[in-house]
Formats: C-alpha cells, sequence, structure tokens
C-alpha cells in the first residue's frame, strides 16, 4: 500500500513529471507532449468538483492497493467467512417477509423457480462432433 496522489488528477503536471523519468527523457519532448495528450489527459477525471460531490480529497493524495495483493486479501477474507460458523435461520422466525425482499408468490412447490425447458431431460451436445469439440465454440459460427 501506497500514499500518492492519484494517476487521475490534473496535477502534478503529467508532462513535467513523465519528462523526469529514464523513459521520458529518451523520448523527443514532442512525442512526449503528443502521448501525454493523447494517453494521459483524456483519463484525468478528478477535479475539485468531483472531489467535493464523491467526498474524495481535493489534492487528490489516496491510499493505493496492489491489484494482485487486494483481490488475494478479499479472497481470503471470503474463504474465512464461509468456513465461519453460520447462523441458521428456522422457519418459524422468517414469517414475515422484508420490505424489498421479493418472494415466490406463494409458489410453495417451486414451480416458478424454474421453466419446463431447464427440466427437460436434453443433451444439449449429443449431436457436437469431435471435430466441434477440438476446434471451439468459434469454428461453430462462420
Amino acid at each position: 500500500m501506497t500514499y500518492n496522489t492519484s494517476e487521475w488528477t490534473a496535477e502534478p503536471s503529467w508532462l513535467e513529471a513523465l519528462a523526469a523519468t529514464p523513459q521520458g527523457r529518451a523520448m523527443e519532448a514532442g512525442e512526449l507532449a503528443e502521448r501525454v495528450e493523447g494517453e494521459v489527459l483524456p483519463a484525468l477525471w478528478w477535479d475539485e468538483q468531483v472531489a467535493r460531490h464523491a467526498g474524495l480529497p481535493r489534492d487528490g493524495v489516496v491510499y493505493h492497493y496492489h491489484p494482485i495483493s487486494f483481490v488475494r486479501y478479499v479472497n481470503a477474507a471470503l474463504a474465512e467467512a464461509a468456513a465461519a460458523p453460520q447462523d441458521a435461520v428456522l422457519a418459524k422466525d422468517a414469517s414475515v417477509t422484508p420490505d424489498g425482499v421479493t418472494d415466490d408468490f406463494g409458489d410453495s412447490r417451486g414451480d416458478d423457480a424454474v421453466s419446463d425447458a431447464d427440466l427437460a431431460d436434453v443433451d444439449p451436445y449429443k449431436d457436437l462432433t469431435l471435430e466441434e469439440m477440438a476446434t471451439g465454440y468459434d469454428a461453430l459460427i462462420e
């Protein structure tokens, strides 16, 4: 985790910041300016109005997380939550449908949960050839 200025803010001057890097110094000034104009400036959205509306810091300085480490952390938290004992909800305690939650409108047998086609005992792949399996789905589209 780092605490830096977001790359989505207009400040600092991205042209100056990139010109100070080894890659920026190796480029001609016009080429670097053209790349900043075409690639960096269109992605800048964090201004004072957006910051105020979204409750973000106006200077654009925020914590940044490594995306893979963040996903690893979220997955570990989900796995831990799944492994934790869950409180069971008993039918006698679930007599009222909370506001905002829909139900099956009295469908006690579950008929509305699936269609007849979902329940049909048909193999959709029975006519699939070995060549079609080997070449993949895109080969079927011509």
